[in-house]
């Protein structure tokens, strides 16, 4: 009965002992062998990441213990509470106990692939937008829209052809992204043609490198005001789609439609972002008489949003 009894008690013995360890190091779940399906990739269309850990940011106290095996229990948690961004559910009866535990997030973890696990993420908590405007959103991604109710929206970067050096920064340490997203505009531009370079939107990382994109004319950047009536005559490039808009007046007899342009910058997810800096050709006012002054030319940022894994850091500071 003696050697019976040890036989029994020895796993449950370590199932306990190792429920507790989880509970002081903050582990949500066992490491598994990867399978070949990425994390997170094995969804469904409430959102579980199946067979998917994130790891870190638990929200104490940690876990919690589940009525009863519902994720979507774990999910609705979360959603209660204005501090939780993403989630992660244990299956009971595995590395965790007899008991589904719980474990709620403050941040949005890496996605690493776990068996007897299952996680999600809230809904726009993997963006991180930057200003203190209007919250707007754009193909459900999230925008702070600088000085929405003024004439012009205020700004995060502006850069002119006239002014040197003839870029500005935007400082972005202490994040990292897989997506740099942004609204941006021009102005004095409508005399310039489709097609046209007029400038660069550039992501540096912390390790000297950096992703770069080509602001082209009429393609992804326009004139902000290219329905006032006043500039028609000189309009030489495209009325690309707006991605926000506001009436104004401003310069012109006559109400009129201001435009915001979104464009955005694929970037690494794995490497910690530095600044982004936008800088402007130095022929990107050609001349036109009778239209805006020559060497005229301006690239305004309005809104800034990550997407991916933000972490917190020191962003938001604008140089040069």
């Amino acid at each position: 009965m003696a050697k019976s009894l040890i036989k029994f008690n020895f796993p449950i013995g370590l199932v306990f002992v190792s429920a507790i360890v989880l509970m002081l190091i903050g582990l949500s779940c066992w490491p598994t062998i990867a399978a070949d399906n990425p994390p997170g990739a094995a969804g469904d269309a409430q959102g579980l990441e199946l067979d998917t850990d994130r790891y870190g940011g638990d929200i104490p106290p940690a876990p919690i213990v589940l009525l009863s095996a519902d994720p979507l229990l774990c999910k609705q948690a979360c959603a209660d509470n204005p501090d939780c961004k993403a989630w992660t559910y244990i299956k009971p009866g595995t590395i965790a106990g007899p008991n589904p535990n719980c474990w709620l997030k403050s941040i949005v973890p890496t996605p690493t692939h776990k068996e007897n696990c299952i996680s999600g993420v809230i809904p726009g908590a993997n963006f991180k937008t930057f200003g203190n405007g209007t919250l707007y959103t754009y193909k459900d991604i999230p925008f702070q829209i600088i000085g929405a109710d003024e004439p012009t929206p205020s700004a995060l970067l502006q850069v002119y052809l006239q002014q040197n050096p003839m870029q500005s920064s935007f400082n972005l340490s202490g994040y990292s992204a897989s997506a740099v997203h942004i609204l941006e505009y021009a102005g004095w531009s409508e005399h310039t043609p489709d097609n046209f370079l007029v400038g660069h939107i550039i992501v540096f990382y912390k390790d000297g490198t950096s992703t770069p994109l080509d602001l082209i004319s009429g393609v992804n950047i326009a004139e902000w005001a290219y329905d006032k009536k006043e500039i028609q005559s000189c309009l030489r490039h495209s009325k690309i789609p707006p991605a926000y808009s506001w009436p104004t007046s401003l310069g012109s007899s006559e109400k009129f439609i201001g435009h915001l342009f979104y464009t955005k910058v694929d970037t690494d997810p794995t490497k910690p972002l530095d600044r982004l800096e936008v800088r402007i050709v130095p022929n990107a006012a050609p001349s036109q008489p009778g239209c805006s002054p020559e060497g005229w030319y301006s690239i305004v940022i309005d809104a800034i949003t990550l997407e991916g894994y933000p972490t917190a850091g020191l962003a938001g500071e604008v140089e040069g």
